[in-house]
């Protein structure tokens, strides 16, 4: 728990670390949350399918800089 709130890791990147990336680049904080849940469930979605992400913080961040794109 950081200042009161839970931070959550995947691998080793945290929400928190997603959230300023795409905050950054949408400079919305509702665009930010919404691009961070989409980079989220399309890692989900890859992982169920049987695949293996040897990194996690390079895959996110690839991922989430896709979605912007596609914005």
């Amino acid at each position: 728990m950081v200042n009161g709130a839970i931070v959550l890791f995947i691998g080793t990147v945290s929400i928190e670390e997603l959230l300023s990336l795409a905050l950054y680049k949408t400079k919305n904080i509702y665009e930010a949350e919404e691009l961070v849940q989409e980079t989220l469930l399309t890692t989900l979605i890859y992982i169920n399918k049987g695949n293996e992400i040897k990194d996690y913080k390079s895959y996110l961040i690839t991922i989430l800089n896709g979605k912007y794109n596609d914005m």
